[in-house]
């Protein structure tokens, strides 16, 4: 290669990383290529610095050609290309003060908050597929890079996909690698909740120094819980402005993006998306077929390959239904002292799925949700809070989103409730289910209904 100066370089650098940019994605190019930056020329070859040796690896695999091409092309010449990784911060300047401000007095470490690290959700057990793979990805790096790209870090999907897995895995593993890390795990209601109480006791003071200044890594499940509520939202602005500018982590979860969050101010939604913003999809088979196998392997069972393949074929619900599809054929197994095969699958599935589904729509759930609770459909759709009527209008809601494929919007308006309103329905049904067997029982029983007819 022709000797260049280090502004020709740098100039060739920057007009490479314009043609990848047309060659990938927006989100591929700004978590793998963005971040790279031109060192030097040494022994003919050109030094592209990456953050972490993560990144120098991930890079190295799978876009090291797309650079080498893109740079040969500018250049004109046969171009080397060596990544190497950004030097390692001592432990004097560990992830969480990276920016050298001044180190908090010791505190107690390890996860903070209403919600307790759950250790079976880490990397190892996230099923990666297409659906996903963007979004460990991103999750992987941040974890490797606390507070540097990639701030905040806004998962989002319907219920059931992954969103919290990822983030607790996050946790976990950053709290494995940096164990002085002060991890702070709370879903949005409590954060609202602890605030209420804050107040009404007069310690908000106390409220603000665990959010801002004792927290390292903050994650937040569930943000859509703050729409309509600007006291809170005028919190959590102030809250996530001080970790952001104090080179904290921030990892948010939704059902919706930032910007479909209905009633949330446009500075707040602002803050929420200026980080990278990551949508998880619904499993394709294929992935399906993986998640399916590691729940049964998590549990000590092989399930015969055709049995998987029957399942993943059939199950098109989240990955929540997937696993507790394969804890109840499993039980079935023990119980009744039979082989899984395929026999033992269709029996299972025999209310759950049919060989020809019927196409759910919103109307089909509005009634068997009316007939369940016993209230006619014009009432569930109307103003009335009394919980004998909002309750299955929550439920109804819930079940829409997870059934069928109608926007917010469309749901709201087939309840003649604002988005907001489908929002927090969603939000609070998902709650329940998720603390209480009972409201999962019944959410079960009604969707098998809705489906068997």
């Amino acid at each position: 290669m022709r000797i260049l100066g280090v502004g020709a370089m740098e100039e060739i650098w920057a007009k490479a990383k314009a043609s990848i940019r047309e060659r990938l994605t927006s989100d591929t190019f700004n978590l793998w290529i963005k971040p790279l930056e031109f060192r030097e020329m040494k022994e003919g070859q050109i030094v592209l610095e990456c953050p972490n040796v993560f990144f120098k690896e991930w890079v190295n695999r799978y876009y090291l050609s797309t650079v080498k091409e893109a740079v040969q092309s500018i250049a004109e010449d046969d171009c080397q290309i060596y990544l190497k990784a950004a030097p390692r911060r001592s432990r004097s300047t560990s992830p969480h003060n990276g920016n050298g401000q001044m180190v908090l007095p010791k505190m107690a470490t390890g996860p903070l908050g209403g919600i307790r690290l759950n250790k079976r959700f880490t990397f190892e057990h996230f099923v990666v597929g297409p659906c996903n793979q963007f979004a460990h990805s991103a999750a992987w790096a941040v974890s490797n890079k606390i507070g540097i790209h990639y701030n905040p870090l806004f998962f989002y999907s319907d219920v059931g996909l992954g969103k919290s897995h990822l983030s607790t895995a996050m946790g976990n593993y950053m709290l494995k690698k940096w164990p002085e890390t002060r991890i702070c795990l709370v879903s949005a209601e409590e954060f609202v909740n602890e605030m209420v109480t804050a107040l009404r006791r007069d310690e908000i003071a106390s409220f603000k120094e665990k959010y801002r200044k004792c927290s390292d890594i903050l994650v937040i499940d569930g943000v859509h819980f703050f729409s309509g509520k600007p006291t809170t939202q005028a919190e959590l602005s102030h809250t996530l402005d001080t970790l952001y500018n104090c080179g904290k982590q921030i990892i948010l979860t939704s059902i919706v993006p930032p910007e479909d969050i209905p009633k949330m101010g446009e500075g707040l939604k602002s803050r929420l998306g200026c980080g990278l913003v990551v949508r998880l999809q619904a499993p394709r088979q294929e992935t399906r077929r993986r998640i399916l196998e590691a729940k049964a392997l998590a549990e000590g069972v092989h399930i015969p390959d055709a049995v998987l393949e029957y399942l993943a074929s059939h199950i098109n619900g989240n990955i929540r239904q997937m696993e507790g599809t394969v804890i109840g054929i499993i039980a079935q197994s023990s119980l009744m002292h039979r082989p899984i095969d395929l026999d033992l699958a269709r029996e299972s599935l025999r209310n759950v799925v049919k060989e020809e589904e019927r196409i759910i729509t919103v109307e089909r759930i509005q009634e068997v949700v009316g007939r369940y609770y016993r209230i006619d459909i014009e009432r569930m759709k109307s103003k009335s809070k009394r919980k004998d009527i909002y309750l299955p209008r929550q439920v109804a809601m819930y079940l829409c989103r997870k059934l069928t494929n109608d926007s917010l919007e469309a749901i709201g308006k087939a309840f003649n409730k604002k988005h907001a309103s489908v929002i927090y329905s969603i939000a609070n049904m998902e709650r329940k289910v998720r603390d209480d067997p009972r409201e999962a029982r019944q959410i079960e029983f009604l969707t098998e209904k809705t489906k068997g007819g």
